[in-house]
């Protein structure tokens, strides 16, 4: 296992989770008087719009960490 590599993506993925979530649940679908905002956090995170992207991505960055933590093959030159 290369936790050190495994460690980096999932960090970055963690940040770009973040990023994904705020930008789908508050730039993209912001509220205003025409609509009003949802009475609790969980609705406004439960909403389709907000999880269908969210989960697409957290499927995407899950592959991407665990083919990261497998160990490195080829020869030693190669492994950095």
């Amino acid at each position: 296992m290369d936790l050190k590599r495994g460690l980096t993506r999932l960090a970055i993925a963690a940040v770009t989770m973040w990023f994904i979530f705020w930008t789908v649940a508050y730039v993209m679908h912001p509220y205003s008087s025409l609509t009003p905002e949802p009475a609790t956090f969980l609705i406004r995170l439960m909403a389709w719009k907000v999880i269908a992207p969210c989960t697409v991505a957290i499927v995407l960055f899950g592959t991407w960490i665990g083919l990261g933590l497998r160990a490195r093959m080829g020869p030693p030159m190669m492994r950095g």
